[in-house]
């Protein structure tokens, strides 16, 4: 970790490299995927790597997140802050294992090499049933679903719940030794605006509130009991029980999406909206928060590229993948 004031000097020229809207069009307007990584190679995407094949533009794409993975670690200045963002890499990671050691596959290439934790050895691990020095929160996520997979319980599902919901615990351990406010409302923030999202989700198939207790994630700003009790109520009622002020416009995008049988995706927009809304004030301060922001931009920079990229692959109209296209935080 370095000092503040050469972090936010790295910070400022890392930032004018990020892509602006007129490169994500000109990928947008490429009729063919060659013409589109030519746009990644004349911005030095992965440090000059070349692909053997435009096919294989993942890989380019996964040495260009490693590279922000790096420069994350190098540039903060509060560790605990940058290990929230970075463990969602490891907790990824014990999804697919967990889930291939009951395929019986072998999974590890297609784990990330970005997080805290030796992938190699994570997968060495799982397929052991050993979890030693692994985060104890993980532990008892991967012990449960051992034995939820030997009584029978065997869904992918279940595998992406408890992790997600262990993920969070640890997320919230490291927190409270966090020196960056705006961080812990950002996580206090995801975990609020993912239950509102599960809570659509629930109503939009019809399941019950016992669904929605095994989904919900603690440790946010909103008590379970407030969903449970729109969950009571039809969704044209919603309104007049809300007990969400600081996402009232969240909540009500959902019932409009609800109502009219839209998809979700507007709401999924706006609970990113609210995350930005905390970190952006403080992105020129001398203080990890331009860190932060930039790699958060840069992570939704490649996943603009990777949509741009699979939709010309798969001949997706460019309207539709230009709606898609995420908002960046600097």
């Amino acid at each position: 970790m370095i000092d503040a004031y050469f972090g936010a000097g790295r910070v400022g020229l890392l930032t004018v490299k990020l892509f602006t809207a007129d490169k994500f069009n000109r990928m947008l307007e490429s009729t063919n995927l060659a013409d589109a990584i030519k746009v990644l190679y004349e911005s030095n995407y992965g440090e000059g790597m070349v692909l053997a094949s435009c096919e294989d533009f993942e890989k380019l794409l996964s040495q260009e997140s490693q590279i922000a993975c790096q420069f994350l670690k190098e540039l903060s200045s509060d560790e605990k802050a940058t290990d929230c963002f970075l463990m969602v890499f490891d907790y990824d990671n014990a999804k697919i294992l967990a889930k291939s050691k009951y395929l019986r596959k072998d999974s590890l290439s297609l784990c990330y090499v970005n997080g805290l934790m030796d992938a190699k050895e994570m997968a060495q691990k799982i397929v052991n049933d050993d979890y030693e020095g692994f985060p104890v929160a993980m532990q008892e996520a991967l012990n449960k679903i051992d034995t939820e997979f030997f009584e029978g319980n065997r869904t992918g599902e279940l595998v992406d719940l408890l992790l997600d919901k262990a993920m969070y615990k640890d997320v919230l351990l490291k927190l409270k030794k966090c020196k960056t406010k705006s961080v812990v409302q950002y996580f206090k923030c995801e975990i609020d605006t993912k239950n509102i999202l599960t809570l659509l989700r629930t109503k939009r198939a019809d399941l019950d509130e016992g669904k929605f207790a095994q989904m919900f994630l603690d440790g946010g700003n909103l008590k379970q009991e407030w969903f449970l009790e729109l969950l009571q109520h039809p969704v044209e009622k919603w309104e007049q029980v809300c007990q969400f002020p600081q996402y009232k416009e969240l909540l009500l995008a959902g019932i409009d999406c609800l109502v009219q049988g839209k998809s979700l995706y507007q709401c999924e927009q706006l609970a990113e909206k609210y995350k930005v809304a905390i970190l952006v004030p403080n992105k020129d301060k001398l203080t990890i928060e331009p860190v932060i922001c930039w790699y958060l931009s840069k992570m939704r920079e490649i996943d603009n590229v990777r949509m741009i990229l699979v939709g010309i692959s798969c001949g997706i109209e460019k309207t539709r993948i230009s709606e898609r296209l995420k908002v960046l935080y600097v």
